[in-house]
């Protein structure tokens, strides 16, 4: 079998195409930082991490808080569950807090504080807070921070985005349980 050389202006034509395909390849790496760009999984064309640790960069996230119940009486349990929405697989904690009604801009220190794991997107108080008897009528409101994780972005909720109104004698809304 005999093998045919190129003919000049092919091989002309060959070399400047190589030239080219390195040119740009050079030119993509210095504009993208020096670093190449995942091409592949959740973190699809994110850059590397500058200084290690994650290929990519965190997902921002945010914070569905919802009291259960909404409505209470003295002497009942308040819990609160928060969802985690967008993120790629968020686990790590969320702390709730819970401010009495004599605190209604969360700003002192919470009458009540729980660190929850996440599963599934999803914290939810274990504990809870029984309202004390004694003067503790009005709104409470829970607040809630997801710590964020490798992967994923911190996130809070805003006070008053979660209240539980406790009065003397609660209301129908009494009986509703964490599911």
């Amino acid at each position: 079998m005999q093998v045919k050389m190129m003919s000049g202006s092919f091989r002309v034509a060959a070399l400047w195409l190589l030239a080219v395909v390195v040119v740009v390849s050079a030119v993509t790496l210095i504009v993208e930082g020096g670093r190449p760009a995942v091409a592949a999984g959740d973190c699809q064309y994110q850059q590397y991490a500058p200084y290690g640790g994650s290929n990519c960069r965190p997902a921002k996230t945010s914070l569905d808080v919802d009291a259960v119940p909404t409505i209470a009486s003295k002497g009942d349990t308040l819990q609160a569950v928060a969802t985690i929405a967008g993120g790629n697989a968020p686990t790590g904690q969320v702390v709730f807090g819970l401010y009495a009604p004599s605190d209604p801009t969360c700003s002192a220190r919470p009458a009540h504080k729980e660190f929850v794991d996440v599963v599934d997107g999803v914290a939810r108080t274990s504990t809870g807070f029984v309202v004390p008897v004694k003067n503790r009528i009005g709104t409470w409101n829970w607040s809630a921070r997801y710590t964020g994780d490798a992967g994923n972005k911190s996130a809070k909720s805003l006070c008053g985005d979660a209240p539980v109104v406790v009065s003397k004698s609660g209301g129908e809304a009494t009986d509703q349980r964490l599911t």
